[in-house]
């Protein structure tokens, strides 16, 4: 692992940290995670992982600013049936067309990496809108990730994941005991 790679997953750990612990600088680790993985990506000419990040960018200091508005008694909602309907069949539609893009540029797994991004995007905007359901999306999606970078043999993307998974546990863990 190189230093960039270091630096992404370090700040990507105090990240997913600070967010299941409900602490707003946890969006600076984020940004800070993306913008070194848009290093890494650059430089492995995987460009769609460069715009993806560029993307993620924004939506840290989105949910940076987000969060600085809310106040404490806001911080959780949950979402709707009829909101879990349409996200559902919006993500799917979404992943579809996605997978199709990523077959197009010799993607070696377009449909679960088309899956998993546009699930991303999605528990991404339910985090800065203080959606518990999140943390659901998060765990299935690291899980995933895990599995996927496991069976490339990118082991320490798989590790990665792996750890994500289990803050993704904890932290739905400590915002469902918040909302008691």
């Amino acid at each position: 692992m190189n230093y960039w790679e270091f630096f992404v997953l370090i700040n990507g750990l105090i990240y997913i940290w600070l967010i299941a612990n409900q602490n707003r600088l946890g969006w600076v680790f984020g940004v800070l995670s993306c913008s070194g993985q848009i290093y890494v990506s650059y430089n492995a000419k995987l460009y769609l992982d460069c715009g993806l990040n560029v993307f993620y960018i924004a939506l840290g200091v989105i949910g940076f600013v987000n969060w600085g508005l809310e106040t404490p008694s806001k911080f959780y909602k949950n979402l709707k049936l009829i909101n879990w309907i349409f996200i559902m069949f919006a993500g799917i539609f979404l992943s579809i067309i996605c997978a199709l893009l990523f077959k197009k540029f010799g993607n070696a797994s377009p449909y679960l990496d088309a899956f998993t991004t546009v699930f991303s995007i999605i528990a991404t905007f339910l985090t800065i809108k203080k959606y518990i359901e999140n943390w659901f999306f998060w765990i299935f999606i690291d899980f995933i990730l895990a599995y996927l970078f496991y069976i490339q043999e990118l082991k320490i993307n798989a590790s990665l994941y792996f750890i994500y998974f289990i803050v993704a546990i904890y932290g739905w863990k400590q915002w469902k005991n918040q909302l008691r």
